[in-house]
C-alpha cells in the first residue's frame, strides 16, 4: 500500500463570506463554517467506519495534521473528535502570507495598494509576502515529514486554499484550474516505491451537496487564492 494524504479545505470565516483575502490573519469560523466542518467530520467518520467494518487496517486514519491558524485547526478538532484520532498542528501548512493585501477585498486592495493588487494579479511578490518558492518548499518539507513518519500509511491534512493551489502545483507544475471551496475533500497520494506523489482527487464536495450543506461558489467566498 501506498501512502494516502486526505486534504482538507477549513469551513468557511466571516472574510471568506466577505471576499476578504485572510492569507496569515486568523478570523475564526463563521456559523456555515462550522456547519461545513461538521458536515465533513461526519463523513470521514462514515468512510473510516466503513474500513473498519470491511476489517481491513488499510485506510485508517494515523493522524490528523492541521495548519495552526484557528479556522484550520478548529476544523481539524472536528474531524479527530469523530475519528477519534490524534492531531498535530503543523506551521508548514499555514496559509501563506500576502503581506500589504491581506484584510483586504479585490475592490480595495485595488484602491488602497494599487501596485502590489497589480503585481500580485500578475502573479509577482507583493510588498511583504511570501514567495511561491518559500511556499513551495516548506511544503515539500511537510510532506517529506508525512512520508518519513507515516509512509504506507493514511493521513488527513486541514489547510487552506492558497496552500491547496499550492500542492497542486508542487505536484503537477501547474495551478488547479478549478475551484476549491471551503470543506472541500482533495487526495494526494504517493504509490509504493515511487518517489513522486500524484493528485488522486481534488476539491470534491459531493458529501456537501448530498448533506445539503451550503458552501459559496463564488471567488474568495469559499474558492479563493488564499483563505
Amino acid at each position: 500500500m501506498g501512502t494516502e494524504v486526505v486534504l482538507v479545505r477549513h469551513g468557511e470565516t466571516d472574510w471568506n463570506a466577505e471576499g476578504r483575502l485572510q492569507g496569515q490573519n486568523d478570523p475564526p469560523l463563521n456559523g456555515r463554517g462550522r456547519e461545513q466542518a461538521e458536515n465533513v467530520a461526519l463523513h470521514l467518520a462514515k468512510v473510516q467506519q466503513s474500513v473498519q467494518q470491511s476489517g481491513s487496517g488499510s485506510g485508517r486514519v494515523e493522524v490528523i495534521y492541521s495548519s495552526d491558524l484557528v479556522r484550520a485547526s478548529a476544523t481539524a478538532e472536528e474531524i479527530a473528535k469523530r475519528l477519534g484520532v490524534k492531531l498535530q498542528l503543523k506551521k508548514e501548512f499555514r496559509e501563506k502570507c500576502l503581506g500589504v493585501m491581506e484584510g483586504l477585498t479585490l475592490q480595495e486592495a485595488r484602491k488602497k495598494v494599487p501596485d502590489a493588487f497589480d503585481k500580485w494579479r500578475k502573479g509577482r511578490v507583493v510588498p511583504g509576502s511570501e514567495d511561491k518558492l518559500s511556499v513551495q518548499s516548506r511544503l515539500q518539507s511537510a510532506l517529506d515529514d508525512i512520508e518519513k513518519d507515516f509512509g504506507g500509511r493514511k493521513v488527513v491534512v486541514v489547510t487552506h486554499g492558497g496552500i491547496l493551489n499550492s500542492i497542486h502545483r508542487l505536484i503537477t507544475g501547474i495551478k488547479f484550474p478549478g475551484k476549491i471551496p471551503n470543506t472541500s475533500l482533495s487526495t494526494i497520494f504517493k504509490a509504493h516505491g515511487s518517489d513522486k506523489w500524484e493528485i488522486g482527487t481534488f476539491a470534491l464536495c459531493d458529501h456537501l451537496t448530498a448533506a445539503g450543506v451550503e458552501f459559496d461558489n463564488r471567488a474568495f467566498g469559499g474558492v479563493g487564492e488564499t483563505g
